[in-house]
């Protein structure tokens, strides 16, 4: 049996930072393939994942945010346009008219359910 030469700390290196490429490679054809995908419904991948973390329960701006990993500014302008297509409803707190809560519509249950049925 043969032993196995160990590799230099260099060589080592050398072996992960090649895997690293390779993973990212695949990792952005994924998502190319994703946003081709997404965008048959209408939507931007952006606008996806929002009305996707919007899609189980009433959820505030913030959390919405968070959960997308996306800006809350960027969240509000998306959801702006998904409002705009009657793909989600906003509504205030009544507690607090500062805090508002988005829910998705039956339209958008109908977008995600299409992307979900295609993918």
């Amino acid at each position: 049996m043969k032993s196995k030469k160990k590799e230099s700390p260099f060589e080592y290196i050398a072996s992960l930072e090649y895997d690293f490429f390779v993973a990212q490679n695949k990792l952005h054809e994924a998502r190319a393939a994703l946003a081709a995908h997404i965008a048959d419904s209408g939507l931007t991948c952006e606008q996806w994942r929002v009305l996707r973390e919007a899609s189980n329960e009433a959820i505030s701006i913030t959390t919405l945010a968070e959960h997308s990993g996306i800006l809350r500014p960027s969240v509000s302008r998306i959801l702006n346009t998904l409002a705009a297509n009657k793909l989600v409803t906003r509504t205030t707190d009544k507690s607090d008219v500062r805090r508002a809560f988005v829910q998705i519509t039956a339209k958008g249950k109908k977008v995600l359910a299409k992307v979900g049925e295609s993918a």
